[in-house]
């Protein structure tokens, strides 16, 4: 029997991909650029890194689940919409139209719009889900922040006051693998995230105009997302920022 010639790995080239699909340009600001730690995005697209075999599997698994349940979703389209495009004036944080936005204008995609509920659904994934018991409850851990944040600007930008995740749990082995956390946000509340929307995407603009990630907010003074940074790939340089504006010592 002939011996098998070994051929190149896939992956190295899914992972360029990647890195390319990160570093793209694009003139209009997604709400993904602005929901967590904005100096990332900046580094990113500035100074960007070989990915490692992590990074590509959590933008696939990511992926993965998005699109398998809004192909479900267009089996009912009297009920879902996927992929509907929302717009956000950076300078007003006022609600626009598409054929109104200026190319540095937010963007926003929820991944399924609930017609009959009224409401966006954001999807998302994790490994398992965390449960402890104190005297009188059984308690699951809160979604990442981030996560809910994206949410609530989606509701923002919908003008609607209730918004769900939709949580698939990967490992979940004893129990259901799927959670739904619901949230509501008054009309005011809405107004407030739509104005803090704008404001970080005005800021965004500015380091991504100039290039320079040290511009940029980033999450390690916040108590919700600073565990991000140990995992950052540009942890060394970030903290390398700090240090110059008196941050760290």
């Amino acid at each position: 029997m002939p011996t098998l010639e070994p051929k190149p790995s896939t992956i190295p080239v899914l992972k360029g991909a990647l890195r390319e699909y990160y570093g793209k340009e694009r003139t209009n600001i997604h709400v993904s650029d602005i929901n967590s730690c904005m100096r990332q995005k900046i580094f990113r697209k500035e100074q960007p890194m070989e990915l490692t075999d992590k990074e590509l599997n959590n933008f696939s698994s990511g992926r993965g689940i998005d699109g398998c349940i809004q192909d479900l979703t267009y089996m009912r389209p009297k009920q879902f919409r996927a992929k509907t495009e929302l717009w956000l004036s950076r300078e007003t944080g006022e609600i626009i139209h598409w054929f109104n936005a200026k190319a540095d204008d937010v963007v926003a995609t929820p991944d399924i719009y609930d017609i009959i509920l009224d409401m966006p659904i954001e999807l998302k994934s994790n490994k398992t889900e965390t449960i402890w018991m104190d005297k009188f409850n059984t308690m699951s851990e809160p979604p990442p922040a981030s996560n809910v944040k994206q949410l609530l600007y989606y509701m923002a930008m919908t003008d609607k006051n209730y918004g769900r995740l939709l949580i698939q749990y990967m490992n979940q082995k004893k129990k259901s693998p799927w959670r739904e956390i619901d949230y509501y946000r008054t009309k005011e509340e809405l107004a407030a995230i739509r104005q803090e929307i704008a404001h970080r995407a005005r800021l965004y603009k500015i380091a991504r105009d100039a290039k320079d990630p040290s511009l940029a907010l980033h999450v390690a003074n916040d108590p919700d997302e600073k565990y991000l940074c140990k995992m950052c790939p540009y942890k060394s340089p970030c903290d390398e920022m700090r240090r110059k504006a008196g941050e760290i010592f």
